[in-house]
């Protein structure tokens, strides 16, 4: 039987996961939680290298996530929705997310403020519709994370996969 476990604050940051196999690189199931809401669909069978390193990803790019100045009172539903009409391009600071199956249901998206990383994400509205997500909020989601809170949680993630795992 396989075991869930969650790393993290579920009400402020937490990766939750299932290791399925024991092979290399870890295959499995994960989701992400901000302000004790999910993102991404812990039934799709994914490679939990690969989320890892989008994880990872994030940080090592924290100092170009920074807002343009001329969305500094712009708010986060008007922010989410020039992503979605497919304005990014213009928007310098803002950057798709989670971008790989398993987190392909939601439209989500990441950028900096201060020290915090501000996460934006909503449900396709089709899926929506489906049973197992009925309750599921309709609107844009938004939650920020300190990034040192989401360093170490992303960190304890990468070394419970490298306990087992080499990637």
């Amino acid at each position: 039987m396989n075991i869930t476990d969650i790393i993290g604050d579920p009400n402020e940051f937490a990766i939750e996961y299932i290791i399925l196999s024991n092979v290399s690189p870890p295959f499995g199931r994960c989701r992400l939680w901000f302000a004790n809401i999910f993102l991404g669909d812990i039934e799709e069978e994914i490679y939990l290298s690969t989320t890892c390193y989008l994880l990872e990803n994030v940080l090592k790019n924290k100092n170009k996530l920074f807002l343009n100045e001329e969305f500094n009172n712009v708010s986060e539903s008007e922010i989410f929705n020039l992503m979605i009409e497919g304005k990014k391009i213009n928007y310098s600071g803002i950057h798709e997310f989670m971008i790989v199956s398993g987190y392909d249901l939601f439209d989500n998206y990441i950028y900096r403020k201060n020290d915090d990383l501000c996460v934006l994400w909503m449900i396709d509205r089709e899926i929506q519709q489906e049973k197992k997500y009925q309750g599921y909020p309709s609107q844009v989601c938004f939650a920020t994370v300190n990034i040192n809170i989401y360093e170490e949680v992303v960190s304890k993630f990468r070394k419970k996969l490298e306990e087992k795992f080499t990637f």
